[in-house]
């Protein structure tokens, strides 16, 4: 195989590259959350023994949002990883089809839906995790705390004056 014949084999395998260098990062961020999530548990969990009264039981609130939030992020981080499986085997089949002459278009069009749709599932599992995040964050407010009204944050504008038509 020359240099030549190679150069479009290589090209053709970067864009799932890309795609698994993307969601490195977002599983990096994911697995830093989850990471968060475990060892806040942990926290709870270990003062919650001291505690009594509303206090244990924000205590158990907290941590019955903190095991939702572990296990929609272990589902993300899972699904995320098999979306870089997908986008890996995606290259094996395409440099394979390449170099083997073999028709391997509908196994990459397949491999690519499927790790697309994994990539879907994961994303959509990480905005359920943020939505519960804040379910967190109202347990751990002092009860009758209430957000100040909102103001205007852009102050409505002056009309300019008109100009006569006739300058």
């Amino acid at each position: 195989m020359t240099l030549a014949e190679l150069l479009p084999i290589l090209q053709m395998a970067i864009a799932p590259a890309t795609l698994v260098s993307g969601v490195g990062l977002l599983l990096l961020c994911m697995s830093q959350r989850f990471a968060t999530v475990v060892e806040r548990a942990r926290s709870i969990a270990l003062s919650a023994s001291a505690l009594s009264g509303s206090g244990r039981a924000d205590a158990r609130r907290q941590l019955y949002v903190l095991s939702q939030r572990a296990r929609f992020l272990r589902g993300c981080v899972g699904t995320a990883a098999g979306s870089v499986l997908l986008a890996v085997l995606l290259m094996v089949a395409l440099v394979t089809g390449s170099i083997a002459k073999i028709d391997v278009a509908p196994a990459a069009i397949g491999l690519l839906i499927a790790c697309l749709l994994s990539l879907l599932l994961s994303l959509g599992l990480f905005l359920l995790d943020v939505n519960l995040s804040l379910n967190a964050l109202w347990i751990e407010l002092p009860r009758g705390f209430a957000l100040p009204e909102e103001r205007a944050v852009i102050r409505p504008r002056r009309r300019p004056a008109r100009l006569p038509l006739n300058v």
